[in-house]
């Protein structure tokens, strides 16, 4: 005859399998990026590059800092990703990638974002929360010179 305590373990055992199976029945693979669609966006890359330009002392805290400037293609976005709504038919989404000082005054580090873009022009980030844009969204980065501010001071000489 089984002991009770073994009776018991085994019981505990049966029940947290049972759990785990039920809670991963429920698991749904989440969909950290948007939706791209191959057809070509309604804004022009000229006409993108000059937007974020002009919306260049509105989006980063410190514009004339920023260095090594990339853009990828523009391309029609669909889906915000985080919050999963839809843009206005026919917005744009474009990916930038920099580096800039933030309010501390230190470089980040190269940081890429997605923007989406309205026919009106108006410019705002798509939120990604912490995963960010992956390569895969944001292919053929080309540079971006008009976008560079003065970069950082140049070393002084000793």
């Amino acid at each position: 005859m089984a002991s009770p305590r073994w009776t018991h373990n085994a019981q505990r055992a049966a029940v947290g399998a049972l759990c785990g199976l039920l809670l991963a029945g429920c698991a749904t693979s989440p969909t950290p990026y948007p939706e791209a669609s191959v057809e070509k966006s309604a804004l022009s890359d000229t006409e993108v590059r000059r937007i974020v330009l002009a919306a260049r002392t509105r989006t980063w805290k410190d514009p004339g800092s920023i260095v090594g400037a990339q853009i990828a293609d523009p391309m029609e976005c669909r889906i915000h990703a985080m919050s999963g709504t839809t843009n206005a038919p026919g917005s744009t989404c474009v990916c930038i990638e920099l580096n800039a000082r933030n309010s501390y005054g230190g470089y980040t580090g190269a940081k890429r974002e997605v923007f989406a873009i309205t026919n009106a022009g108006d410019m705002s980030p798509v939120n990604y929360g912490t995963v960010g844009p992956s390569a895969e969204l944001c292919p053929n980065l080309k540079p971006f010179p008009e976008l560079n501010g003065r970069g950082p001071p140049s070393p002084k000489p000793r």
